[in-house]
């Protein structure tokens, strides 16, 4: 069997998930294969990017046949490389049985397989929740604007849209990034310790507005 290299292109199937939203397959040599945006009953051609002694990173390259539990429309305008949501490519249904299936693994990992996990509870909606938005700041092209940092990174990703954010936030972070702009706010710099403006925080009342 040929040893793989970064860059081969493999078929996967893919088999689970794991807890940072990456669909899990096996390469011929048995590794364990790692493909962020694959889902559970996948079947892809996957891009090799990282080669370790135990397991492979993959890219994917090419959906060959989606999974049932594949969502047909990103409800997201955020870009894909936004690190905020790791279960976006995945129905809400099958987002809550990995979640309970999660916690039952995590009691039978600790010698308590006996405990009974309730099915998962939610709010009853998946867009719009969350009443507290903290927004990185960046200049592009001289402009402030806020986004979103990229997995594991603080490299900020510029956006202002998120689904799971009140639908409020989004103008508000352009106006004041406008304002900002228009005053000459400086954007504080990580490797410096420099400049004014880092985050925009945001909450709502709920009931109130």
């Amino acid at each position: 069997m040929e040893s793989i290299k970064k860059g081969d292109i493999i078929e996967l199937e893919i088999s689970d998930l794991n807890n940072l939203g990456c669909g899990v397959g096996h390469a011929p040599d048995g590794r364990a294969v790692f493909v962020k945006g694959a889902v559970t009953g996948d079947r892809i051609l996957g891009e090799i990017i990282k080669i370790n002694k135990t397991f492979l990173a993959a890219r994917l390259h090419t959906l060959l046949s989606a999974s049932p539990y594949r969502v047909n429309e990103d409800p997201c305008s955020a870009p894909l490389s936004c690190g905020g949501c790791v279960y976006r490519h995945i129905t809400y249904e099958h987002e809550l049985k990995l979640k309970r299936d999660y916690v039952k693994n995590a009691f039978r990992k600790a010698g308590l397989p006996e405990v009974e996990v309730l099915p998962t509870r939610h709010a009853g909606r998946i867009t719009g929740y969350r009443n507290k938005g903290q927004y990185p700041v960046t200049k592009v092209k001289n402009s402030i604007r806020t986004g979103f940092y990229a997995s594991k990174t603080h490299s900020i990703i510029p956006s202002c849209g998120c689904a799971i954010q009140n639908a409020a936030f989004a103008p508000i972070t352009k106006f004041v990034c406008a304002f900002g702009d228009r005053v000459g706010w400086s954007v504080y710099n990580e490797e410096t310790g420099a400049g004014l403006l880092r985050h925009i925080y945001l909450r709502i009342g709920e009931k109130t507005g």
